[in-house]
């Protein structure tokens, strides 16, 4: 956690600072028809409130609509997630995905997005993930 106390002695009194991830426990996942899901985190450590937007895309997998709201859908692969965070408030989400029952590797990545200028954003370890085919399902590559 460098990163963290090195942007904290640095934080204005109105700057916000989200961190952002997806969960990297080696979930196994399947193409029988079950629904997939990955786990969307942030955190505002700032000073401030953070407005941004967190952006999945799936490459070989695509969304399901069984997430809860709010997010907007903008194609099959990606989507994207409002969040508005208070300053020392975290939260995470279940983002449900399917994977093409024909391939044999998929992607996840998370990026962000803000109209707010002075939010600072940091992507922690994973905000990408790729799996591969490993017998009977979906492994992380490591």
């Amino acid at each position: 956690m460098v990163i963290y106390e090195e942007h904290q002695t640095t934080v204005k009194a109105n700057e916000p600072i989200i961190y952002y991830s997806l969960s990297s426990t080696p979930f196994f996942f399947n193409t029988t028809g079950a629904e997939n899901y990955i786990i969307v985190y942030c955190a505002n450590t700032g000073n401030a409130a953070g407005d941004f937007n967190l952006i999945i895309k799936f490459v070989n997998a695509t969304f399901s609509a069984i997430t809860e709201q709010p997010y907007t859908e903008i194609n099959p692969t990606s989507t994207e997630f409002p969040w508005d965070l208070i300053a020392g408030n975290s939260t995470s989400k279940d983002v449900y995905f399917s994977i093409a029952p024909t391939v044999n590797s998929f992607s996840i990545s998370l990026s962000i997005h803000s109209n707010q200028a002075s939010l600072k954003t940091i992507g922690e370890y994973p905000d990408f993930l790729q799996y591969s085919w490993n017998v009977d399902d979906f492994r992380l590559n490591q």
